[in-house]
């Protein structure tokens, strides 16, 4: 519990509704359904992008830390392991996933893994397949000064320029 909240009434505060997250994270949604399944949400909270996915019969799992988040994906019926997201993907066989989303979940990982977390990701995708990352801007004034500082689990902020590097250092082509 962080401030005798729990992680979901946290993620309602800092992130959003599960709502609001629903509507923005569709077009991720429909994006992977075009390069097809499996998809991999690491990080999945509450689980909005399993539940895009379902609605658009791609197959999904997620991953996440906490056991709160893994215990509330699978009362709505949602594949979801708990662990860490980084031994997770380290697990998969090569190329056996259509795509990955990780969706405000770099910004929580410390500089030194962003580097690893480029490269198992890479190895994990099949050709064709589609990364995405969303994390705060802080290149954006309010993004980058205020609301990244709001919430207590963010660790630092990740500049565009620094992902698109490290994805090109993992072998990303089109970042």
């Amino acid at each position: 519990r962080i401030a005798g909240e729990t992680l979901r009434q946290s993620q309602d505060r800092f992130r959003g509704t599960e709502e609001l997250i629903l509507a923005r994270q569709a077009v991720h949604a429909d994006r992977f359904a075009e390069v097809g399944g499996p998809i991999m949400d690491l990080g999945c909270g509450r689980g909005e992008m399993l539940e895009l996915l379902r609605e658009r019969g791609v197959e999904a799992i997620g991953v996440d830390a906490a056991a709160e988040m893994v215990a509330l994906c699978q009362s709505k019926g949602f594949r979801a392991k708990h662990g860490d997201m980084l031994a997770w993907l380290a697990a998969q066989p090569p190329g056996s996933l259509g795509g990955i989303l990780c969706s405000h979940v770099v910004e929580h990982l410390w500089p030194a893994d962003h580097l690893r977390f480029s490269r198992l990701c890479a190895a994990a995708l099949r050709p064709g397949g589609l990364l995405i990352v969303e994390t705060p801007n802080p290149k954006s004034l309010i993004a980058g000064a205020v609301n990244f500082s709001c919430d207590p689990t963010h660790l630092r902020p990740v500049f565009p320029e620094t992902l698109q590097f490290m994805l090109e250092a993992a072998g990303f082509e089109d970042v």
